[in-house]
C-alpha cells in the first residue's frame, strides 16, 4: 500500500505467458488506476476482462452503491477499449470471497484487486492467520495501491 505501484504475487511455478481470463473486482467507488493496468494487460494478450461486483440482500444502499460502480466501470471500458468484458453481481458477504471463488469458476489467469478489503477473506481462521487472497491463490494476484476517485 505503500508503495503506491502495482504488486504482482505469483507462486513460485507460475508462468505468466497467457492471460486468457483477468477478474477484477469492483467495490462501492471507480476504481480508476486498477482499470487501467488491468485493460493494458487485457489488451496486450487479448484477454477476457471480467468486472465482478457484490451483491448485498441486506444493505440496498451500499449494494445500489456498488452496481452503480460497476456499470460505470464497465461503461467506461465498453466506449473506450475494444476488450472482451464479462460483467457480473454475485452476492454474497465479501468481495474477496467472491472474487476468488468466481476467479476459479472462470480458470482467470489473473486476479486485479485492491489493497484492502477486496484481499482479505473471510472466516476466523483467515483473520487469525492473515488470509489474503494472494497468499491462498494459485492464480497470480496484481495488487495496485491507491484510489482515485470520480
Amino acid at each position: 500500500k505503500k508503495v503506491r505501484c502495482p504488486i504482482l504475487t505469483l507462486q513460485a511455478a507460475t508462468s505468466f505467458s497467457k492471460v486468457r481470463n483477468i477478474v477484477m473486482p469492483v467495490s462501492d467507488y471507480l476504481p480508476v488506476r486498477k482499470l487501467m493496468f488491468a485493460s493494458y494487460i487485457a489488451r496486450k494478450y487479448n484477454s477476457c476482462l471480467h468486472l465482478v461486483g457484490q451483491s448485498k440482500r441486506d444493505e440496498d444502499n451500499a449494494a445500489e452503491k456498488s452496481n452503480l460502480s460497476l456499470l460505470e466501470a464497465y461503461r467506461l471500458l465498453k466506449e473506450n477499449t475494444g476488450l472482451m468484458i464479462e460483467c457480473k453481481t454475485i452476492a454474497g458477504h465479501n468481495l474477496a470471497d467472491i472474487t476468488w471463488q468466481y476467479a476459479k469458476k472462470v480458470k482467470a489467469d489473473l486476479i486485479v484487486i485492491n489493497t484492502g478489503s477486496e484481499s482479505l477473506l473471510s472466516g476466523m481462521v483467515n483473520r487469525l492467520f492473515s488470509g489474503f487472497i494472494y497468499y491462498r491463490s494459485k492464480i497470480p494476484v496484481m495488487t495496485v495501491a491507491g484510489r482515485l476517485t470520480f
